[in-house]
């Protein structure tokens, strides 16, 4: 199975995605890091529309693929995945910006409803973004069987845990 690699909004992540990649490549067949436009345009939020564009290509050459997504490349892949643009066997998300939803009006709750394969969540105790416990009666509110939510201790929106998140991508990828 392959491995799709979503960053966060920030340029910042571009560090995190190639970090990210290099720990977690070796459990994959071949790894995709996905770089958002609005990096190159020095602009400060990610366009989902075009990405979900960019990524629509992308993914008719991989026939099998997990994403692991990190802050605004959860709300991308939950977009995606309800529009049936992403058909993920898995997803591994850490940092649900749910501030970011919540900002943006965005129907997050709605697109994650419409997932029919395994989400893990994993979420800093106290993320800026989204607490961990806020992120769990969110993710409750959906009452469903294949979105699981998990604390890791932490009060960032950084998620530099790769060991962890190795494990629980392992967990999934089986």
């Amino acid at each position: 199975m392959d491995l799709l690699l979503l960053p966060g909004n920030s340029k910042r992540s571009k560090d995190w995605l190639e970090q990210a990649d290099r720990y977690l490549a070796p459990q994959f067949d071949k790894t995709y890091r996905h770089d958002y436009a609005h990096w190159e345009k020095d602009e400060p939020e990610i366009d989902l529309n075009l990405e979900l564009k960019k990524l629509t290509e992308l993914v008719k050459t991989i026939p099998q693929y997990m994403i692991f997504a990190k802050s605004a490349g959860t709300i991308l892949t939950s977009k995606g995945t309800a529009m049936s643009v992403l058909r993920p066997r898995a997803c591994l998300f850490v940092g649900f910006p749910l501030a970011m939803v919540n900002n943006q009006n965005l129907p997050a709750r709605d697109w994650l409803e419409t997932a029919n394969f395994p989400i893990s969540i994993l979420q800093h105790t106290s993320d800026p973004l989204g607490s961990f416990r806020d992120v769990e009666q969110y993710i409750k509110a959906i009452n469903h069987d294949n979105i699981s939510v998990h604390e890791i201790a932490g009060d960032t929106h950084d998620y530099l845990e790769f060991h962890v998140f190795s494990d629980f991508a392992q967990k999934l990828a089986r």
